[in-house]
């Protein structure tokens, strides 16, 4: 047998209907299926050692009932998420071969199913795998402010920019964006830079980056320098201060420290 599995090629019609010796062969190049015969076409196991070895590009020289299997569309998009583009009407509507899928690339989820995209059990599921496949849901999804805030915790604010604008702009959302960074206030909406809480929140999730650079995205807005209750924004402390202090300076221009 050749080293690249194609050897099967030149083999024997015994051979090529021997389970074992396809098996080899296509455990070395799954595009060896292609040369096996019917029997050899038919078996799952064989099929399945070829798709996990090369993808879905093999599955066309598989049986036909193994061509719109659910375990060998399983198997190719776990490989390559893309590969559910290609796959037959019910493996697009199938929810473990999509959840699959987008595991491996969220971008998958773009060839789903209109009724999965329309989905919230699904969509719940997908965006907490990657918030970017936001991008591919409903758009009355878009609008479910539970699956837009479930994207942010899993993305942080990249997504909103795929919600529905009245939610592009909802307090809560970005509130659960700066989980991820609170840098991100640079970002929102002026009216979310003047709200103490939403700058507050910023600032508090900064655990690895300078607090400075939030204050002065608050800062930059057209309110001046205060954030309502009284509560004033210092200017930001230069980049020689200590953490601790540059910390200090923040949380108690937030009311949050001293």
């Amino acid at each position: 047998m050749s080293n690249t599995g194609r050897g099967l090629r030149y083999a024997a019609p015994s051979a090529k209907a021997d389970k074992e010796v396809v098996l080899t062969a296509v455990a070395q190049d799954g595009y060896a299926l292609q040369y096996a015969a019917g029997p050899a076409k038919a078996d799952k196991e064989v099929v399945l050692t070829a798709v996990a070895k090369n993808g879905y590009n093999v599955i066309k020289y598989a049986g036909p009932d193994l061509q719109t299997d659910k375990d060998v569309w399983i198997t190719a998009v776990s490989k390559d998420g893309r590969a559910l583009e290609f796959a037959n009407d019910d493996m697009k509507t199938d929810r473990e071969v999509i959840l699959t899928a987008v595991t491996e690339n969220g971008q998958a989820f773009r060839f789903a199913s209109g009724s999965r995209k329309a989905d919230k059990e699904t969509v719940l599921a997908v965006v907490a795998i990657d918030g970017n496949a936001l991008n591919y849901a409903s758009e009355d999804l878009k609008q479910d402010k539970e699956v837009v805030m479930a994207a942010c915790r899993s993305r942080g604010y990249s997504v909103i920019q795929y919600a529905s604008p009245s939610l592009q702009t909802d307090k809560d959302i970005w509130i659960t964006a700066f989980a991820k960074n609170g840098l991100v206030l640079e970002h929102a909406a002026d009216h979310l830079k003047s709200d103490k809480e939403v700058v507050c929140q910023g600032i508090a999730s900064m655990d690895d980056h300078p607090g400075h650079a939030a204050l002065s995205a608050a800062v930059s807005c057209s309110l001046g320098n205060t954030l309502g209750n009284g509560a004033s924004i210092e200017p930001a402390p230069t980049a020689g201060m200590s953490r601790n202090l540059h910390f200090a300076a923040t949380t108690t221009a937030c009311g949050v420290g001293s």
